[in-house]
């Protein structure tokens, strides 16, 4: 377990039972500390139903992430949603924004559920009204009391793997580019020198890339925002940085959990789990239109490295090959494993590194066939996936 992973539990152990306290047992409310609310039990000890509502396969939960909606609530599905965790389940599973699924006919005594009035939702469910219970209301028929909670707003969705800050290399090593939690973007390095804040992005910095050169940095927020940030520093003199462009996932119906360059820094890719990736071209911030995209369960997409293509992995262990003029898949690769989380190439792209939920990392020689092989004027041969191509009349 890492640090983060270690103060979580530590902190969620003076809140609820988990796995990790319980003594794989259920038990009696008000043992431990109350939420911010006054209300008792809100993470472990028992799973709560829902009014929400989804799919009967629960893998449609991720599908369902759009950055930046707040207060989601659906009606789509037979299944009811659970939240909070229960005493048998680890403390990342314990979260406010994690949710399970099950259809309302299964009984198991690690669930249960909570009399609440909520605010009337309108036909779409997506925002709250402004009327709601300003003061106790007492039920004598079934003696019970209904305390009034303040007023707020939650932000649908918060992967378990994208907690911890970001960091990577200046162009020659020695210096550090960090993105934290907190939305704070700095510089520092090796040596423990004090971090120079460059910019604060206002949420969670989930993901940080940069140009080969190190002259733009590309931030990505957990509220769905991208950064394009002038990177081009001296020693610790900071000059000011100037924001080129902002895109929101909730206009293009996604979420940024990942992004990176191309080899020649002139286009960028959005991934995340369970969203479809898109292209953006790095100067402007539009997207790259492309094909429908046929497969879910995506977990992440990489360039590449020096070719004009992209690869996805699935978290049920799909590798697909998508070339970036028309977003065609040109190529699936079963790999076998399963609860994949990320991927890399090495620097040439001849092997890939695949790693799993469960800590298990697999090295593989990348699946790359070139079959058509072009020679220019110039007796230059280039190679190149097997898409399709058509050869004009002079050629």
């Amino acid at each position: 377990m890492n640090h983060d992973g270690e103060l979580a539990e530590k902190h969620l152990d003076r809140y609820g039972w988990f796995a990790g306290n319980s003594g794989n047992k259920i038990h009696s409310v008000k043992q431990k500390l109350p939420n911010a609310f006054g209300l008792y039990d809100m993470h472990g000890n028992v799973w709560e139903w829902c009014l929400d509502s989804t799919q009967n396969e629960k893998a449609k939960i991720l599908e369902q992430r759009v950055a930046g909606k707040m207060n989601p609530f659906s009606t789509d599905g037979d299944w009811k949603i659970l939240r909070g965790g229960c005493y048998d389940v680890k403390f990342d599973r314990c979260r406010s924004a994690y949710r399970g699924a099950n259809a309302p006919s299964i009984v198991q005594g690690d669930r249960g559920f909570r009399i609440a009035l909520g605010p009337i939702l309108d036909y779409e469910g997506n925002s709250t009204k402004s009327e709601r219970l300003n003061k106790t209301l007492n039920v004598e028929k079934f003696k019970l009391t209904l305390v009034p909670i303040s007023s707020g707003t939650f932000l649908m969705g918060s992967p378990d793997i994208l907690t911890a800050p970001h960091a990577m290399t200046r162009a020659f090593g020695n210096e550090l580019i960090t993105g934290s939690s907190d939305g704070t973007l700095g510089i520092t390095d090796f040596s423990g020198q004090p971090m120079e804040k460059m910019a604060d992005l206002n949420s969670s910095i989930t993901s940080m890339d940069a140009t080969s050169d190190k002259k733009w940095i590309l931030a990505g927020c957990a509220n769905g925002d991208v950064h394009l940030v002038d990177g081009q520093f001296h020693s610790y003199q900071l000059p000011k940085t100037e924001k080129k462009w902002t895109v929101h996932g909730s206009d293009h119906n996604t979420s940024f959990d990942f992004l990176e360059y191309n080899s020649d820094s002139s286009k960028i890719l959005t991934s995340g789990l369970g969203v479809l990736p898109k292209l953006f071209d790095a100067e402007s911030g539009k997207e790259i239109k492309l094909n429908t995209f046929p497969y879910i369960g995506c977990v992440r997409s990489r360039f590449l490295p020096n070719e004009e293509s992209f690869v996805s992995v699935t978290k049920s262990g799909l590798l697909l090959f998508t070339e970036t003029t028309r977003g065609l898949v040109y190529k699936i690769v079963r790999l076998n494993l399963k609860d994949i989380i990320d991927f890399s190439f090495s620097p040439y792209g001849k092997r890939i590194i695949i790693s799993t939920k469960e800590g298990l990392c697999s090295v593989r020689k990348t699946p790359v066939t070139n079959n058509i092989c072009i020679q220019d004027e110039t007796k230059n041969l280039e190679q190149s996936p097997d898409f399709f191509f058509a050869l004009a009349d002079k050629t």
